[in-house]
Formats: structure tokens, C-alpha cells, sequence
């Protein structure tokens, strides 16, 4: 049968089967996805948020309980009225989640422990909840307290029993429900598996029968095809089918036959050609199997100084430039260099020698090819003087360049290790810290991104000290301060801090790049010369410190102040050369 068919009645049939099939295969695998889609979204819909709302009216049960303790706790007015109105604010969402909760699909079992919930909590709510709430804002405390202690203690009981009985059931029917959707999903995908082999082993087979019809007549064709393409004209070729195959044989012969026309109509190509050599910017040299040029364009000419007729049927080694050896290994070697194909797309350089002897360098690139019989060399070539002069421009800028970065790299790294950095995103996150960061803080870098700075505050600084520091940055100014952080392991440690605000194009603020300084020895050493300068100040005696090198007082007790009569800040910048004649004697 598939012998009477065209090929592209076969091609039409195999495209068709194979649609057929995979179309079979979808609707399968769609079917099945549909019935996985409709199974999840009622284990999510009936399962998952209840499960979800039971945990709500569980957490706000116990909001209950611990606003009433903290009433207890802290009896004043503010206090008991901002927690009962919790309480109540906490049943009347109660109340509207449970609505939510029994609008659900509920088993049978399900149902009888929902209507005890509700029966408890009902007198969990009128016998507890609302006399406690009435006595807290009676300011009756005792009364309050003994309601949880005899009323809501004992009551809340089944109530968060049967909550937590809720909670169990529905991860029991959840999981339930689960495994027949993954049982639903292990049998539909059985199905497209064994469809699919099928499928794949009809068109394996179907293809097979097509490929071996198609095949053996384009063999006889490329037979013939080569043989014409080799220049064998004297193969017959006989037509013995009207399909797409025979028509291609058709085709060969009307090739075989026009040949001979085309050949003369190539001859006529060549003055063309010579045109286009004439104009190109390239220089173009044909070169025979015995090195001598047979082509040299005008661009040619105009590049080495020769004019074609001087320089034709000459030896192609006069173009480069000659070796220190003799003359016979000198043309040698420029010819194999001349003669020797480059790659596709790839040149070389050699140095090329003009007419009045002067050198320059020179790109070629050169292709093989065979006219009538012959064997010739076409070399490509191109001046690159001008090309190299910009390319040592280039190397210098370049070799800068690399100078400059070379040093701003080094200046990064003295930061980095010095400095701790941090770049946060316009809300904050961290999204970038140096490992000196991790160092003193003692977090990893995978415990800080995606946090705030707040991880690592100590506590020290009041809430309007970060107040101003972020209203400072908001408006893209620069922020510096000294901060107390807390490190991971709880030991504080001080920062001299700069924040940076980073904008963009249009001057929007994109990242906040925290740059600090470790100055927690600083500080300690501070610390102990205040501590060094109240013992001091309480001697009898007159105390001067100096500073080594500079000679400068450092420190002088309230004692020595007084005698000198200078004070601190005056001092500071002074020595002892400074002072007055009666005052150093």
C-alpha cells in the first residue's frame, strides 16, 4: 500500500498517527490532572483552612486565659479595660470563625464532637469569660479571681479538649483524604505510562516501513548525484516513477543534460568575477601550486606598491619578509607561510614587504580551490599599520586600567578586612555582610540575610535614637554614630557607624551600605581613663600624665587644675613648655 502513496501522503499519515496519539495521551494525563486538581482542592478547601481555623479558635481561646492573667497581674484601669475588650473582641471572632468552620463538608463524627465544642465553650462564655470580664471592670479583683480559679479553670478543660479532638480528626481525615488522591495519581499515571509505550512502539514501527520506502529510491538518487557532481557525464539515467522520487530523477537529468551550457555560462562568469576583484577593498592574491601569482588586484597594488603587470608570474615569497638564511629556504618557508590554508574565519599575520622594501604588517586569510584541474591558493590581505598603532593605544589604556584596578582592589580588601559592612534593602533586610561582619557579630551570613539589624541590638540606645537615625537616611542623607550591639554569644561590642544611602536613576533610595569601624577597645580603654581619672581627681597630690612622643598632658587631676589654673580642655593641647615661667619652677 505505501508503495502507491507519495511521500507526502506517507509523511501526511505518519504526522497524523503520531497526533493521534499524543492528543490520546493528553486527554488521558488532563483527565487525570483535572480529577488530582478536584480531589487537592477539596482536601484543602474542606481540611486544610478548618485545620487552620481550629488553630485560630484555639490561639484565641488562650488570648482569653492570658488577658484575664494579666488583668489579675496588673489591675489598673487601662490595663483591665484594654484586655476585656480583647476578651470580647477574641468571642465575637471565635464565634464568626466557627460559623466559617461548620459551613464546611462534616463527617458524622465530626459533627457530635462540634456540638460538645459548642455546648463547653457556650458555658465556658456565659459562666466564665463574661462574669470575669463584668468583675474586671467592676474593679472587684478578688471576685475576678475567684471566677478563673473555680469557674474557668475547670471549664476551659473540655473546652480545649475537644479543640484539640477537632485538630486530630481533621489531620486523620486529612490524611485519609490524601492517600486516595495519590492512589487516584499512581493509577491515571500507570495508564499514560503504558500509553505512551504503546503509542511510542506503534510509531517506531509504523516509522521503520516508512523510512525503508523512502530510503532505498534516494540512495539510487544520490548514487546518480554524485557521480554528476564528480563530473561523471556519462551515467543514464532513466526515470521509473511519477512520485517525488522519480520527479527528482527527472530533475538529475535535465541536470546531466544542461550541463554542457552551464559550463560555457561559467566562462562567462569569470569576466564578472574579475569585476568584483577589481573593487573590493581587499587585496586579493591567486597563487598556483608552484608559489607564482596569476591574480593581483588593484587594492593588492595599491598595498604592496606593485602594479599587477610588474608583480604577475612572480614568486609570492617577494610579499613577505625574507629569513636570515639563504634565499632557496627563505622562499620556502614565505610559501609554505603563503600556501598553506587558514581555518574558516581565522587570519594570521605575517610581515609583508613593499615594492620599496619597507616592512608593515600584514593579515591574510587564504582558501583552497580547484579550477579546471588546477590547483590555486586565494589569499585574502589586509594592511593592519593603522590597525596596530591603535592596538598599542589600546594595550596602554588597557595595561592603566588594570594598574587603577589592580589598586582599587587592594584598597577594597584593606576595608574588608577592617571594617564591617553590611547593605540592607529600602525596608531593611540585610541582603549582603563581609565576613567581618559574621566575625564580630558571631552570626553566619545565612542567619543575617533576610533579617533586619534589630537581631543585633543590644538594648543600650532609647527608641528615638533609631528614629532619628532612620528619618536621617530616608531622606538620603548620611548617618554617623557610635552603636552598642550585641554580639550572638551576648557580649556587647561598640561600632563606629556610617550608613549610606544608595540611590537610583531617579533618585530613589535602592540599598542603605552600612560601613562600621570595631571600636569596643576604644571604648574600654576610655572607660577605664574616666574611672582612672575620678581616682585621680580625688588625690591630694599633683597628678600629670604625658603623652610619650608629643609631650602633651593627657591627664591632669582636679588638683594640678586648680593649682595651674587651667582646666582640662586647655590643657590638653598643651605641655609642659607651655605653661608660665612661675608655674614650671
Amino acid at each position: 500500500m505505501l508503495k502507491n502513496l507519495t511521500i507526502k501522503s506517507r509523511l501526511i499519515f505518519f504526522i497524523c498517527f503520531m497526533a493521534v496519539i499524543l492528543l490520546g495521551i493528553e486527554s488521558v494525563a488532563l483527565f487525570g490532572m483535572s480529577k488530582a486538581k478536584d480531589s487537592l482542592k477539596t482536601v484543602y478547601e474542606d481540611r486544610i483552612i478548618a485545620l487552620d481555623q481550629l488553630s485560630d479558635i484555639e490561639s484565641l481561646i488562650l488570648q482569653n486565659r492570658l488577658a484575664i492573667a494579666a488583668s489579675l497581674i496588673t489591675p489598673t484601669p487601662d490595663e483591665i479595660s484594654i484586655n476585656t475588650a480583647k476578651i470580647e473582641k477574641n468571642i465575637t471572632e471565635i464565634e464568626r470563625i466557627w460559623e466559617a468552620y461548620m459551613a464546611k463538608f462534616l463527617i458524622l463524627e465530626e459533627k457530635i464532637l462540634a456540638a460538645k465544642f459548642v455546648d463547653d465553650r457556650n458555658k465556658l462564655v456565659t459562666r466564665g469569660l463574661i462574669p470575669a470580664v463584668a468583675a474586671l471592670r467592676a474593679n472587684e479583683i478578688k471576685k475576678a479571681n475567684r471566677i478563673v480559679v473555680e469557674t474557668i479553670r475547670p471549664l476551659y478543660q473540655p473546652v480545649g479538649k475537644g479543640i484539640k479532638t477537632l485538630g486530630k480528626l481533621q489531620l486523620s481525615v486529612t490524611k485519609q483524604e490524601y492517600e486516595e488522591v495519590q492512589s487516584l495519581y499512581d493509577i491515571i499515571r500507570d495508564i499514560i505510562i503504558a500509553t505512551a509505550i504503546i503509542g511510542l512502539g506503534l510509531a517506531i514501527w509504523i516509522g521503520f516501513i516508512l523510512v525503508r520506502a523512502i530510503s532505498r529510491p534516494l540512495e539510487d538518487v544520490v548514487r546518480i548525484a554524485r557521480g554528476v557532481a564528480e563530473g561523471d557525464l556519462t551515467q543514464q539515467i532513466e526515470v521509473r516513477s511519477t512520485n517525488e522520487i522519480g520527479q527528482l530523477m527527472k530533475a538529475l537529468k535535465e541536470i546531466h543534460d544542461n550541463l554542457v551550457k552551464v559550463i560555457g555560462q561559467v566562462r562567462d562568469s569569470e569576466a564578472r568575477t574579475r569585476a568584483v576583484l577589481d573593487n573590493v577593498d581587499e587585496g586579493i592574491i591567486a597563487i598556483n601550486e608552484d608559489g607564482v601569482i596569476e591574480i593581483f588586484n588593484p587594492a593588492a597594488e595599491q598595498i604592496f606598491g606593485y602594479k599587477g603587470n610588474e608583480i604577475i608570474g612572480k614568486n609570492a615569497s617577494l610579499l613577505t619578509r625574507e629569513s636570515s638564511r639563504n634565499q632557496d629556504n627563505s622562499s620556502l618557508e614565505q610559501r609554505q607561510q603563503l600556501n598553506k590554508p587558514t581555518a574558516p574565519g581565522v587570519s594570521r599575520e605575517v610581515v609583508g614587504v613593499r615594492k620599496n622594501g619597507t616592512n608593515f604588517p600584514l593579515e591574510f586569510k587564504t582558501s583552497e580551490i580547484h579550477l579546471n584541474m588546477e590547483f590555486f591558493v586565494i589569499a585574502v590581505i589586509r594592511d593592519l599599520t593603522a590597525h596596530k598603532e591603535t592596538e598599542t593605544i589600546l594595550l596602554r589604556a588597557k595595561e592603566a586600567a588594570e594598574r587603577s584596578s589592580a589598586e582599587l582592589a587592594s584598597y577594597i580588601q584593606a576595608i574588608d578586612r577592617h571594617t564591617l559592612v553590611s547593605v540592607a534593602d529600602p525596608s531593611g533586610h540585610i541582603i549582603q555582610v563581609n565576613d567581618k561582619f559574621c566575625e564580630v557579630s558571631g552570626y553566619s551570613r545565612e542567619e543575617m540575610l533576610g533579617h533586619d539589624h534589630r537581631m543585633i541590638n543590644s538594648g543600650t540606645h532609647p527608641s528615638a535614637f533609631f528614629v532619628e537615625m532612620w528619618a536621617t537616611i530616608a531622606r538620603g542623607d548620611i548617618w554617623r554614630d557610635e552603636i552598642c550591639n550585641r554580639a550572638k554569644n551576648g557580649a556587647l561590642y561598640w561600632i563606629d557607624s556610617a550608613i549610606v544611602p544608595l540611590k537610583d536613576a531617579n533618585g530613589q533610595i535602592v540599598r542603605y551600605i552600612s560601613v562600621r569601624v570595631d571600636i569596643t577597645k576604644r571604648k574600654h580603654a576610655n572607660h577605664e581613663l574616666i574611672r582612672l581619672g575620678r581616682v585621680l581627681d580625688q588625690s591630694l597630690n599633683e597628678i600629670y600624665v604625658f603623652d610619650a612622643q608629643t609631650l602633651h598632658f593627657t591627664m591632669v587631676n582636679v588638683r594640678a587644675q586648680r593649682n595651674l589654673d587651667y582646666s582640662m580642655d586647655e590643657l590638653r593641647g598643651m605641655t609642659e613648655l607651655n605653661l608660665e615661667p612661675n608655674l614650671t619652677h
